[in-house]
């Protein structure tokens, strides 16, 4: 353990299938944060990579760089949908970062999505410091963590999508704390 470091264990949860279960050109990268236990971490990590590869139908996500048009989006986004409707009454919910990776198998090229949901974020690049000891932070954050209290672009969010008002500074919605 690290010094300062909490000896309370983890509530978080690592999930890596390379390849996701039925496609060979397809891998997926989670990491799932339990909120009050790690119940709803565990049950989100051992659903997550199903509830995926159901989305995609079968089909290897598109070739086109354009978030939201590929099928990759949709597959992650119906995915944190269907794991929140499955856990959501039994156990505390969970914050989660994924990063859905795949390869054309025309033209052998990368892509990838990620999502989040919660105070989670995905981010490209390296954290950390360089062997002279100094901030070394090379990450570039890839998607944007859901907190109400600090991101007015997700106040906005919920109010416009969802009918909710939240006032800056709010640190719960709907009981539960969103940082």
């Amino acid at each position: 353990m690290s010094p300062g470091r909490s000896s309370r264990p983890t509530e978080d949860r690592a999930v890596v299938e390379c390849p996701l279960r039925g496609f060979r050109d397809v891998a997926l990268f989670c990491v799932f944060d339990g909120h009050a236990g790690a119940g709803a971490a565990d049950r989100a990590a051992a659903l997550f990579p199903s509830l995926v590869a159901k989305r995609l139908g079968g089909r290897t996500p598109r070739a086109d760089a354009r978030a939201n048009n590929n099928g990759a989006f949709e597959a992650l986004r119906g995915a944190f949908l269907d794991a929140d409707a499955a856990i959501a009454r039994d156990v505390d919910g969970c914050a989660a970062a994924a990063v859905l990776v795949w390869r054309c198998p025309a033209t052998g090229l990368a892509f990838a999505q990620a999502a989040n949901v919660g105070d989670c974020r995905v981010a490209l690049g390296r954290v950390g410091v360089d062997v002279a000891g100094r901030r070394a932070d090379t990450a570039r954050f890839l998607t944007e963590a859901h907190v109400v209290e600090t991101n007015a672009r997700e106040r906005e969010r919920l109010e416009r999508d969802h009918g909710i008002a939240v006032a800056p500074g709010t640190v719960r919605v709907g009981g539960m704390r969103t940082t």
